[in-house]
């Protein structure tokens, strides 16, 4: 499977919509794939499991102080388009670091 940056994105959103008191909780397969590389990256704290049967399931008890300064970069939606086709246009991944980088060219352009 592939990362997708666009699903990372929508998690994190959701993540951070389930509140103090309650985990985010999923047995889709693309969201648990996604949720396991966002820990492995340091964006988000629980436990991703695979039985080796059904699949993945996964529960994420927290958004990490990375994880919060990501997605504030990223969730704007104006930003986060022009943030896709910065990189659509210069052919290159987007790894977390690189986004925001470009977030933070993008908002001083702004804020400018």
């Amino acid at each position: 499977m592939k990362r997708n940056m666009n699903k990372v994105r929508e998690l994190l959103i959701k993540i951070e919509e389930t509140g103090v008191d309650d985990t985010y909780y999923t047995d889709d397969q693309e969201e648990c794939y996604h949720l396991r590389i966002m820990k492995d990256g340091g964006l988000v704290e629980g436990w991703v499991a695979d039985d080796g049967v059904d699949g993945m399931t996964a529960e994420i008890t927290r958004m990490t102080w990375k994880g919060h300064g990501f997605l504030d970069a990223i969730r704007d939606d104006g930003v986060w388009e022009k943030v896709k086709t910065h990189f659509k246009e210069k052919g290159v991944g987007m790894t977390i670091d690189a986004i925001c980088t470009v977030t933070g060219n993008i908002l001083s352009a702004i804020v400018k």
